[in-house]
């Protein structure tokens, strides 16, 4: 971070300085920082699909109401092994329309339980999916 800081306070005239643009320390700088970007991108998703595939015993139906990645980690951290959702407090990680579709949807679903151990892995991977995210920023 401290390299796209300093070359964002330095500037550049590529057009005065008679060089290739693949040869710029910047465009180069800003070509790597979008390959990470890409890398952070990817590994959210595969800590997404580890996460609902540990957590769709409890509740299988949570992946198709929450969809985004970001918005499925801290909800899956907030309901953890609770079998009652009215008691689970999601005001601000969800719009509220998708909130009352998830207590409704709850309210029937046939989840199961999950070992402490399983969930304890499971709430380590949305820790993880979180600090990507905000590492990402």
């Amino acid at each position: 971070m401290q390299k796209v800081e300093d070359a964002l306070q330095k500037g550049s005239d590529i057009s005065n300085q008679g060089m290739a643009l693949e040869d710029d320390a910047e465009c180069q700088l800003i070509v790597d920082c979008n390959t990470s970007l890409v890398e952070f991108e990817n590994e959210i998703i595969i800590i997404h699909n580890f996460i609902r595939d540990k957590y769709k015993l409890k509740f299988p139906e949570l992946k198709s109401l929450v969809l985004h990645p970001i918005d499925y980690a801290p909800v899956v951290k907030k309901v953890g092994n609770e079998l009652d959702l009215t008691l689970v407090d999601l005001e601000g990680l969800l719009p509220l329309a998708i909130i009352m579709a998830v207590l409704v949807t709850a309210a029937t679903t046939g989840g199961k339980l999950r070992p402490e151990d399983l969930l304890q892995k499971t709430f380590d991977a949305c820790h993880q999916a979180l600090a990507l995210e905000a590492a990402k920023k």
